[in-house]
């Protein structure tokens, strides 16, 4: 009976084996080839295949030992001490968590590489049919999951005809190294393979979930992530703008989000009020249609209750008795027009592009007006209506997104059904911001950046926008002595480096923001192409000389503009609020006028000397052109293309992404985002001039705020799918000369805002005027430094101060103050006592960034702390704890100049960069093997400071002081 056990595990074990060797033989080997290479990248695989080598070959010395013991079987032979020997190594039981660990790691990147391969997906099916069993890539992953149990079913004591330790008497010589070998298996392993089993087993549950919720609801978008669970579904109804009109809607809530859709029910189908996860797929009414009407993270969203409820319901009141006694005057002043005895006919001119109303009496004029106003009422009092009928079943929700702040109203149809939505739905609220994991910043590398000039240092830094998809994207950082501007292009390929260090400028540059290209600038209609063609060869035709080469830069025009002249040059400087477009070298910011074949014969001494002369006349012939109301574009080879702003400015490269730099001197750099070449050349660049220095750029809405030195912000235009109105931007005066405008921002993705010396404003980006401001401190002498928004909390920092202040982004209350001065000298505990008292003395905040639910502080002791960022909803009074400051250990040794973030190319991680900064790559792939491949992890915070200093060591090296003049990127 032994021998007939003993023959069971050899040959259940030699099918392990051989399911191992399938996936080794069959699948890693020949995807590891060169030549398949383009079937999947490399890094999939080694996530696919992960711990497999090193398991099998534990298992190929177990079967040697079993297959041994077997043939030379007599009724004394032992065996359980194999089985101890093999299962109690710790590098096998390392081998087994590793993998159970990285086993839904391994599951997404086979779903990635067959998303974006199909040559992938038809290698397995090839792997499939060449396989002798018929097994897939997924039966032959989970078999060591299920392995290891299995082994204690044939040891432990269940059926004598089955195992192993019932079918050995207690004398026999194996019977106590079976009973070990139980004990091993159970405690060391089993339980812990089971529980890893089962956890997969449930989530796998849990994927198919939402595959399936995926499939059913149109418009949903990915479902599927590793953290996600489907909660509950209720089918309800939504109060709408008709009166007493109502729609049924389903409310899917999960983990992370509340997806809301439209419910349809198909010929047949049942009705339920709610389904949830413990009846999983068998109880989801798949005869059903579904289609999102819209889906936000939890933390967007919030329960409107309490005093909320009742000002909700104030407002209503009084929204209906503005209304009434709106109605009340339009009857008297439709009852007034009816008596009059003149004509009372109102014209409307009409536009090309917009009609308001046709002719109509002023009787006729304000019926319409008030039928709108009745209309309006009726809407608020059936919702008032529905609010006190259905007081008990109703249920409001408040979001916040991009879009703006909304309010839906929501009727279900028993009390019970609506309080378990709500407690479902706190309760995932709350386990989200409990479990909400903080990015942990991972210090990657330091990249120093070798001045060109003394005294460089670095001011700003922005992400560039790529143009093209699957392009190179770069960092620009910007850095200056006051005298030239340059900026330093951070490739972001693979491994991050420097790519390209340009000046571009006479001055010192402040900021520096990227702004996307035209949406639909590109046009596709034939008379437009055959406009643009043909005012493209007009300007050939006109050029001076004749020339109708095409030059590096073409000017395209629609066929309604006047044809385009050309002027021989112009000066380098137009006057304030002009524009000039330039394409030679920017350091230099001079023109040229000779032919091309001259002009490229001369040398650069040449060229400037002949450039020096005709100064003078440029000069003459840019006021007497700018009198005319043109502008001018430099072609590549020196002549200048003169004609309105839209001409020139509404081109190919419109439909490019762009970089906006602001300098001291008032001036603005506007370059296309590209290839380093075309910028060291200075194609494409257009050029601003204002009458202050340029503080900071911000984009939003198809607009560019500017604030300046003199208190104005100057704002820039463009109609969707046309090019910038750069001629005529409007001016507002918010703050002067002794009230600067520092910084602008975002106010929750939806409004700019400002920092005027102590106050916030926040402007309305459709009348452009300042809505509402708040002082962020009661000294009016005190300065705004540094601002960022995120949600609804705005982070501010005063000048020379390291205190953060924290507002609410809508009621503009004071929640917090956190004081990041204690991390800042922990860190520098370390550090020479002289050093640490000049940096106390003088710490002050000098840079800020929101990113990954952080709050990344720059110093001026040149440490980087972070805050964990709070949750904070729209009923938030103020927050009880104030969250932990952590500072890194790697910084500056001198100022943080700058914060930035970049969102990755792909959810790959950086694999080079981190592998090369890690002291052993088996740290991070065992750090990389327990979670899934996600955008979450896809982000990567950039300082830019003086000197590089790693406050972790405690005492000096020999290289200590040797950078601290070296300019320094550090990643995280």
């Amino acid at each position: 009976m032994r021998k007939h056990v003993a023959q069971n595990l050899l040959e259940t074990e030699r099918s392990y084996v051989d399911g191992l060797q399938a996936l080794i033989e069959g699948y890693l080997k020949p995807l590891k080839r060169p030549e398949n290479a383009g079937i999947c990248e490399s890094e999939l695989v080694d996530k696919i295949f992960y711990q497999i080598p090193e398991i099998l070959e534990h298992h190929q010395h177990f079967l040697e030992q079993i297959t041994n013991r077997t043939r030379s079987w007599h009724p004394r032979q032992k065996i359980g001490d194999i089985i101890v020997n093999t299962f109690t190594k710790d590098l096998l039981v390392e081998s087994y968590r590793a993998y159970i660990n990285n086993f839904l790691t391994a599951k997404a990147a086979v779903r990635m590489a067959e998303q974006a391969k199909p040559v992938f997906s038809k290698f397995l099916e090839q792997c499939v049919r060449e396989n002798k069993e018929k097994q897939g890539l997924a039966d032959l992953m989970i078999k060591p999951v299920q392995r290891i149990p299995r082994y204690e079913l044939l040891i432990k004591v269940r059926d004598p005809n089955k195992t192993l330790l019932q079918s050995t008497d207690e004398d026999h010589p194996d019977y106590s190294s079976l009973r070990l070998a139980q004990e091993e298996i159970r405690t060391n392993m089993a339980e812990r393979m089971n529980r890893g089993e089962q956890e997969v087993e449930e989530m796998e549950r849990h994927m198919q979930l939402l595959r399936e919720l995926e499939a059913l609801i149109e418009g949903v978008g990915e479902l599927v992530a590793a953290h996600r669970r489907f909660i509950h579904q209720d089918i309800i109804y939504e109060m709408v703008s008709q009166p007493g009109s109502k729609k049924e809607r389903s409310l899917f809530l999960f983990s992370d989000q509340l997806v809301c859709t439209t419910y349809k029910r198909r010929t047949g189908s049942l009705r339920r009020s709610s389904m949830n996860l413990f009846s999983m797929s068998s109880n989801i009414d798949t005869a059903s249609k579904y289609k999102v009407l819209w889906k936000l993270s939890l933390d967007q969203i919030e329960v409107i209750k309490g005093e909320a409820v009742g000002s909700s319901r104030v407002n209503l009141e009084h929204s209906i008795q503005k209304l009434e006694e709106d109605l009340s005057a339009i009857r008297e002043m439709v009852n007034m027009a009816d008596s009059l005895n003149s004509p009372h006919q109102v014209r409307q001119e009409h536009t090309s592009t917009h009609r308001l109303w046709p002719d109509m009496t002023l009787t006729e004029l304000l019926h319409d007006l008030l039928e709108v106003a009745e209309k309006q009422l009726q809407e608020k009092q059936a919702l008032q209506l529905t609010m006190k009928t259905h007081a008990n079943t109703k249920l409001e929700l408040t979001t916040s997104s991009l879009e703006g702040m909304e309010n839906f109203i929501y009727i279900f149809g028993t009390p019970e059904t609506k309080s378990s939505w709500e407690t479902a739905f706190t309760d995932a609220k709350q386990k989200l911001a409990s479990s909400k994991q903080c990015w942990d910043p991972v210090f990657l590398k330091p990249i120093p950046i070798m001045k060109t000039r003394s005294g460089m240092q670095f001011s700003c830094a922005s992400p560039s926008l790529s143009s093209v998809k699957g392009s190179n994207r770069f960092v620009w950082i910007c850095n200056s002595d006051g005298y030239v501007g340059q900026v330093c292009l951070l490739s972001m390929e693979k491994d991050p480096s420097l790519a390209a260090c340009i000046s571009v400028c006479s001055a010192r540059i402040f900021c520096i923001t990227a702004v996307p290209a035209i949406n639909g600038a590109k046009r596709t209609s034939k008379t437009d192409e055959k406009a643009q063609a043909a005012a493209k060869k007009e300007v050939q035709q006109e050029s001076k000389g004749g020339n109708t080469d095409s030059s590096d830069e073409e000017v395209s025009s629609p066929a309604h503009i006047p044809p385009i002249r050309t002027q021989p040059s112009l000066a380098p400087f137009l006057a304030p609020q002009q524009v000039a477009t330039d394409t030679e070298d920017d350091a230099k910011d001079t023109n040229n006028k000779k032919s091309p074949d001259v002009w490229t014969e001369m040398t650069d001494k040449q060229k400037h000397e002949a450039q020096m002369r005709e100064e003078g006349e440029d000069e003459k012939a840019r006021r007497a052109a700018l009198g005319e109301g043109f502008a001018f574009r430099k072609t590549s080879f020196g002549t200048a293309v003169q004609g309105s702003l839209e001409d020139l400015l509404v081109s190919p490269s419109a439909a490019h992404n762009t970089m906006w730099l602001g300098t001291e001197d008032g001036c603005i750099h506007i370059y296309q985002c590209g290839d380093p070449e075309n910028i060291r050349k200075s194609k494409n660049r257009t050029k601003l001039q204002h009458t202050a220095a340029v503080q900071d750029i911000l984009y939003l809405d198809n607009k560019v705020f500017v604030s300046l030195a003199n208190g104005d912000m100057v704002v820039y235009r463009r109609e969707p799918g046309c090019g910038w109105d750069l001629q005529q931007p409007i001016t507002l005066t918010i703050g002067n000369v002794n009230s600067p405008l520092h910084v602008v921002l975002t106010i929750m993705g939806l409004f700019p805002g400002c920092g005027c010396q102590n106050n916030i404003m926040i402007m309305n980006t459709t009348s452009l005027t300042v809505e509402h401001s708040y002082e962020v401190t009661d000294d009016s002498s005190r300065v705004i430094n540094c601002i960022v928004s995120m949600g609804l909390g705005v982070w501010v920092s005063l000048l020379g101060s390291a205190q953060l202040r924290l507002f609410h982004a809508t009621s503009y209350s004071l929640l917090l103050e956190v004081d990041v001065a204690p991390a800042v000298h922990k860190m520098l505990a370390g550090s020479d006592a002289i050093i640490r008292q000049h940096k106390a003395a003088c710490l002050r905040i000098t840079a800020l960034l929101a990113c990954k639910d952080l709050l990344w502080v720059g110093t001026s002791a040149g440490v980087v702390v972070t805050v964990p960022l709070p949750h904070i909803t729209t009923n938030t009074t103020s927050l009880r704890h104030v969250p932990t400051v952590l500072g890194s250990s790697h910084g500056h040794t001198g100022h943080v100049r700058f914060l930035t973030a970049v969102e990755l190319a792909s959810t790959k991680r950086m694999g080079n960069v981190i592998m090369g900064s890690l002291k052993s790559s088996s740290s991070w792939r065992s750090q990389d093997e327990v979670s899934p491949v996600t955008p979450a992890l896809s982000m990567l915070v950039i300082s830019g400071g003086d000197g590089y200093e790693d406050f972790h060591l405690s005492f000096p090296s020999d290289t200590a002081g040797r950078d601290d003049s070296t300019n320094h990127l550090l990643l995280w």
